[in-house]
């Protein structure tokens, strides 16, 4: 848990003060950098936001003092300020909670405060955040290990070794659903409430940091990644580089399995973030509606299809291998080439309007991942994936 700076959000919005407490979320970036975020309405200096109405912009700066500051758009003439510690001023993207109190507004408008919550990871974090909040109550880390091809490797590498406190989460039995044949993928989403409930059983709720980590630069954990902002947590960051670079820094490590004690979890679903196939059908050929294929080349190509009964990809689709969103030693790519990277596919198309899928709706999350931490937010996913899309024969293929 981050202790709450003793300074504090002062707003200079001038609207009347509201009986109920609001909540606004903010995601701030590397120091002196704007990206979009919700909550706000314009970009710092009054330009228009490309996130839409709920769009805005914040940027953060060092000072002598070693604060940061936070300064958030709120309207074309209304800039906010925020100090917190310089310790925060990370590449990581961060996300601000904060509240009006009615109650305590000043003369010119109100005072903001920050929430519990305040300041949490939400795409990336370090090894070196990560160890200094080894045994934070409200930190939640679980170990997303696991193979396609050898379902129980995950959960062998767990118990021989793991960051201390993590709890081991299993794609299989945690993370998906029952499989319909003919009726679902390979892993279908489950249930919200059932999801919920894991949540809570692992000692999730609204106040706590979740960090994910897996040895697959992120393949597995990202899906864990998105179904927490599926559900409405978005304080759920993963570690950067896994599990390779946490030991190849000499990181501890322990094979003790830690106990947290249970939270409720309250999910707040985005029903939003997902596409059926119907949709997806629809949308064949629609520029507007670009389709990203996280897999390999050679699978998206219909040369190999090691897991699937149909080789190819769906028609119109653009191949963007979710391994190429990361640097040769496992660590993602700076904001500027993942930027860079999806543009290149997206042009000028809205973020929001792009379909992510890939084999079974996990890696596809990578690449949604990689596109939030550079800035281009909104990307939805088709969770069935290729291997829902060939449970119906009259769904066209293309190969090459």
């Amino acid at each position: 848990m981050i202790a709450r700076p003793e300074a504090k959000f002062t707003s200079a919005l001038t609207t009347p003060a509201t009986p109920a407490r609001r909540t606004f979320s903010m995601v701030a970036a590397q120091a002196m950098h704007d990206i979009p975020v919700t909550g706000s309405s314009s970009r710092a200096g009054g330009a228009p936001s490309p996130a839409g109405p709920e769009g805005g912009a914040v940027r953060l700066a060092t000072d002598k003092s070693h604060l940061v500051s936070v300064v958030c758009s709120r309207g074309p003439q209304s800039l906010s300020r925020f100090d917190a510690p310089a310790s925060r001023a990370r590449t990581e993207n961060v996300l601000i909670n904060f509240h009006r109190d009615p109650e305590q507004a000043n003369p010119d408008g109100h005072t903001l405060y920050p929430d519990h919550a305040d300041m949490s990871f939400t795409t990336l974090v370090s090894p070196d955040e990560l160890f200094a909040h080894l045994g934070d109550p409200d930190w939640v880390i679980l170990d997303c290990r696991f193979s396609l091809v050898d379902a129980e490797h995950g959960r062998r590498a767990y118990g021989t070794a793991h960051v201390p406190g993590a709890l081991h989460a299993h794609l299989e039995e945690d993370l998906s659903g029952p499989i319909l044949p003919g009726a679902t993928g390979r892993h279908p989403l489950p249930e919200v409430a059932d999801f919920a409930r894991t949540l809570g059983a692992w000692g999730v709720d609204e106040r706590v940091q979740v960090v994910v980590y897996d040895d697959m630069g992120g393949a597995m954990a990202g899906r864990l990644w998105w179904m927490l902002g599926w559900v409405g947590h978005d304080a759920v960051a993963l570690l950067d580089g896994g599990w390779q670079r946490w030991c190849g820094e000499g990181r501890p490590v322990t094979a003790d399995v830690a106990a947290r004690p249970a939270r409720v979890f309250t999910a707040a679903p985005r029903p939003e973030r997902l596409v059926p196939a119907a949709d997806v059908l629809g949308h064949l050929g629609d520029a507007s509606s670009p389709l990203i294929d996280a897999r390999a080349g050679e699978r998206y190509r219909g040369e190999i299809e090691p897991l699937d009964p149909v080789a190819g990809h769906i028609p119109g689709a653009v191949c963007a291998a979710f391994e190429e969103n990361l640097t040769p030693d496992g660590t993602f790519k700076s904001r500027e080439e993942l930027r860079q990277r999806f543009r290149t596919i997206l042009g000028d198309t809205p973020p929001e309007n792009s379909v992510s899928y890939c084999g079974s709706g996990v890696t596809a999350c990578h690449n949604l991942l990689a596109m939030e931490h550079a800035g281009l937010t909104g990307g939805r996913l088709y969770a069935g994936s290729w291997s829902h899309w060939v449970t119906d024969a009259n769904r066209p293929v293309e190969r090459g």
